[in-house]
């Protein structure tokens, strides 16, 4: 979803269904009656209550992680955690 963000009109998101192999018909009939409304604003909350104001945000043993994400940084600052 993050690399198609740009691109989340119902028929965008009907091609993906398709291309993951998803019952289409079905996939629509739940994207048109709001099926998971309410938990998808559910998650936006939470979100936003834990201090996610963007995308991707990264939390390490509870604390949100503000430093440089790259592969190889975030791999230590993991590692780092689990040694704690």
């Amino acid at each position: 979803m993050y690399e198609n963000r740009d691109a989340l009109e119902t028929d965008d998101l009907r091609g993906y269904a398709e291309q993951l192999g998803l019952d289409v018909d079905y996939f629509t009939q739940e994207l048109e009656q709001g099926t998971f409304t309410d938990r998808v604003q559910e998650d936006i909350l939470s979100g936003a209550r834990s201090g996610v104001n963007g995308t991707p945000t990264f939390f390490i043993n509870g604390e949100r992680y503000d430093q440089q994400w790259d592969a190889d940084i975030l791999r230590t600052a993991l590692e780092d955690a689990m040694s704690e």
